[in-house]
């Protein structure tokens, strides 16, 4: 999945003016799409503004609780950290 296909298949989560993901990552989209699929079970009125590579780390912006998006950040960290170290 690309970042397009991702935020069409969230759109209905994703606010009109709000970029979605930002990631070209396959492995990244696809760990942000596993993540809410669990999430939305819980959260059915989960929103999803911004999810974006920033100063060699991620940002996660939603609804959800910054202890639920901390997790969600230290995942996506792991695998830039990852593939930095690939080069």
């Amino acid at each position: 999945m690309n970042n397009f296909e991702f935020n069409e298949k969230w759109s209905k989560y994703i606010p009109d003016r709000n970029l979605g993901m930002e990631f070209g990552n396959e492995e990244i989209i696809n760990i942000c799409d596993e993540y809410f699929e669990e999430i939305i079970k819980l959260f059915p009125y989960l929103e999803i503004y911004q999810i974006k590579p920033k100063y060699n780390s991620s940002r996660v912006y939603t609804n959800m609780n910054l202890c639920e998006e901390d997790i969600l950040e230290k995942d996506i960290d792991i695998i830039m950290k990852r593939n930095r170290n690939e080069l």
